[in-house]
């Protein structure tokens, strides 16, 4: 076996001066590291901080220019109804004036017939005089199904008039239950009736489309006129919904 030679002290100076200079090397190269990366730290707060100051500008810039503008006024609100509802009035003849020079129009009652009951020629002979009455009549028109109360004021009246004039007590019983049963019809029943708005330019016109729509729809469902009071009536319920027509009137 070969003996290794023994290093001198020369050597091993050397090689202890060599180590230290490695690890100082090392350590200048961490602290550089070190260095650089608290500057691009130092930069980033720098960055942050004023971008927090611009925006804090901003707002302040923002709340000012708020408080200077002035408030949009509100629109106001109308003051009653007759602002909103587009009929100015009824005239003479029971024509309903439009605003803004809109024209005129009119309401009839169409009479209604059991549909039920009908043959299929009698129905084939109805829808063809329909469709030809929407095929020749071009101006605007409107149709309409309203319930309304039963009216029996007229039968109550000559009931009335009985009762008056009776003598007999049994009879007096029977004329008030009579009474009673068309009172509770009045109050508690309703039917379906059907109106015709006709629409024009001014009164004459209206007439004149009231004769045409007469001329056609004679032969299915001939039109009659109403009276003031059950066009009014009409009008309010188409103006308020939830309303009760007639003696349920609220």
């Amino acid at each position: 076996m070969e003996e290794k030679p023994v290093s001198s002290g020369e050597e091993i100076l050397k090689k202890v001066k060599s180590n230290e200079a490695k690890k100082s090397g090392k350590t200048r190269f961490n602290e550089k590291e070190i260095e650089k990366q608290t500057a691009t730290v130092k930069q980033l707060t720098k960055k942050k901080e004023k971008k927090k100051v611009n925006k804090n500008q901003k707002t302040k810039q923002s709340k000012k220019e708020k408080k200077n503008e002035k408030p949009e006024k509100r629109k106001m609100a109308k003051r009653s109804i007759t602002e909103i509802i587009p009929i100015i009035d009824m005239d003479d003849d029971g024509l309903i004036e439009l605003k803004d020079n809109q024209g005129f129009y009119d309401i009839w009652q169409l009479q209604s017939k059991d549909v039920y009951s009908m043959n299929d020629e009698e129905t084939r002979f109805d829808i063809y005089n329909l469709s030809h009455f929407y095929q020749a009549y071009h101006n605007s028109i409107k149709f309409l199904a309203i319930n309304f109360p039963v009216n029996t004021t007229k039968q109550q009246q000559f009931i009335q008039k009985k009762i008056d004039k009776c003598k007999s007590t049994l009879y007096e019983k029977f004329l008030i239950q009579k009474m009673t049963e068309l009172q509770f019809l009045e109050w508690g029943r309703t039917n379906r009736e059907y109106f015709v708005f006709i629409f024009g330019e001014n009164q004459h016109i209206v007439n004149e489309r009231v004769q045409s729509v007469k001329r056609y729809l004679q032969r299915i469902a001939p039109i009659s006129p109403i009276d003031e009071n059950k066009k009014i009536e009409i009008l309010y319920k188409l103006n308020n919904q939830n309303s009760k027509l007639g003696n349920k009137l609220s």
